[in-house]
This record gives C-alpha cells, structure tokens and sequence, in this order.
C-alpha cells in the first residue's frame, strides 16, 4: 500500500489514490482487502502480471497467501511478462477464458 501511495506522486491522481486508499498507515491497513480476508464469503479470482508497474504482483501474491491460509475459495492467476494493462494478447485472451470458466462456475446460467 504504501508502495502505491509513493508511486502516486508522481502521478496526476495522487490525490484520488489518498482519497480512495488514504494517507495515513492506520486508514491505509483499514482499507487493505488483506486485512479483511477472514470476513469474505465469496469466490475470489486475482489475477495480475508478474511485471506490473503500477501495483506490484507481491500485493496479488500475498492476498492469495492469506485467502489460502483461511482456507478461502480463490483462485491465483499470474500473467507471465504482464503489465497493468494486459498488452500481451495471450495474457488478455487467458484473462478473459479464465473470467468466462470463473463466472460459469460461480454464476452458473440458468436454461429455461
């Protein structure tokens, strides 16, 4: 977290990324999706590039960690040379399989 609050300012949304995720370590633990593991009851698919510059993959690799820890239903997707924003179209088209086998599974469609 901390790591994307620095990385913010250089950037033109430094202040929607403090607003949303918040300055302070205390605000930015509190809205931590890894501080808030043990309460979700839901499916969970992360997915991110292993060469991401904007967030970095530890974040996606540790939230996995303790989703798995409290034997969470999730589901780990790295994208081997991925960035942010997916410009390999392997990564894009794994992606979008990989959402589509997900919601299938999870949201499965109802024939009448």
């Amino acid at each position: 977290m901390i790591l994307l609050l620095t990385k913010a300012l250089k950037f033109t949304n430094y202040d929607l990324v403090e607003k949303n995720i918040g300055g302070s370590s205390t605000k930015r633990k509190h809205r931590s999706p890894i501080t808030h593991v043990k309460s979700i009851e839901i499916p969970l698919m992360l997915i991110h590039g292993d060469k991401d510059l904007v967030v970095h993959v530890d974040h996606s690799r540790k939230m996995y960690k303790e989703m798995k820890k409290y034997k969470k239903n999730v589901e780990y997707i790295e994208l081997k040379n991925g960035s942010h924003h997916m410009f390999i179209e392997a990564n894009r088209l794994k992606v979008l399989t990989s959402f589509e086998r997900f919601l299938n599974t999870h949201i499965p469609v109802i024939e009448d």
